[in-house]
């Protein structure tokens, strides 16, 4: 689950990711996920990597490749739970949670 706080995007702890990464992931995220492993803070557990802590993110787009494991668009793929998407919802806001990337 993701939260925001202020301009920061919280990746909850317990939170499941890809076991593995494609080859479309961004070279940052890869480097990340990489320490993250060797931190145990992203540890294997029933096939997924599961976090062991909230960990912060500086965009909506980073934490979402950081869970799928590939490129993409965090403000589309990350939605409410009514299906509104982080963009949509952003928006309505009148962009006072825009995070710098």
């Amino acid at each position: 689950m993701l939260i925001t706080r202020g301009r920061d995007f919280v990746l909850q702890k317990v939170s499941k990711c890809r076991l593995k990464t494609t080859n479309t992931v961004p070279e940052g995220v890869a480097s990340r996920w990489s320490t993250l492993l060797e931190k145990s803070v992203l540890i294997d557990k029933d096939g997924a990597l599961i976090l062991t802590t909230d960990y912060i993110f500086r965009s909506v787009t980073a934490a979402a490749a950081m869970v799928v494991g590939a490129s993409i668009n965090g403000r589309t793929a990350w939605k409410l739970a009514d299906g509104t998407t982080f963009a949509d919802w952003e928006s309505a806001q009148g962009g006072i949670v825009a995070a710098a990337g």
